[in-house]
């Protein structure tokens, strides 16, 4: 997987420019690793009504199911803020579907540095639908 990190961080910052964030300004871009090994990507964007604004990592997600993925392996989240960026509460979530507490997530910073933790770090006693 390291020596894809360079390529996804490039991905990540070219397709950073396309977020459409007029309202806050602040573009965010991210990429999912599917169980497959497939990388699906998505960018925020906003909306006038904040809460119908989708976030990147839930973005990422739509088109990896959208190509029949069910299983989050890892994901890797950039902004060009100086500080590494974590997906927001709702995307926690939104990621637990697919996911488990197991699921890497790696944040870079401007420089293509990265940071990694555990969905489960993120989101302590996640609920989620238990399949039999």
């Amino acid at each position: 997987m390291n020596d894809q990190l360079p390529e996804i961080f490039e991905h990540l910052k070219q397709i950073n420019t396309k977020a459409y964030c007029k309202y806050s300004y602040f573009p965010v871009s991210a990429a999912i690793q599917w169980d497959s090994n497939r990388i699906t990507y998505g960018i925020n964007v906003e909306n006038s009504s904040i809460g119908l604004t989708v976030c990147a990592e839930r973005h990422a997600v739509g088109a990896g199911i959208l190509e029949g993925e069910s299983r989050v392996k890892r994901v890797f989240v950039y902004s060009q803020a100086r500080d590494f960026l974590v997906p927001c509460g709702a995307c926690r979530q939104v990621l637990t579907e697919f996911g488990d507490e197991e699921t890497e997530i790696l944040m870079f910073d401007q420089e293509g540095n990265h940071e990694a933790t555990t969905l489960g770090a993120f989101l302590p006693g996640m609920f989620r639908l238990e399949e039999d």
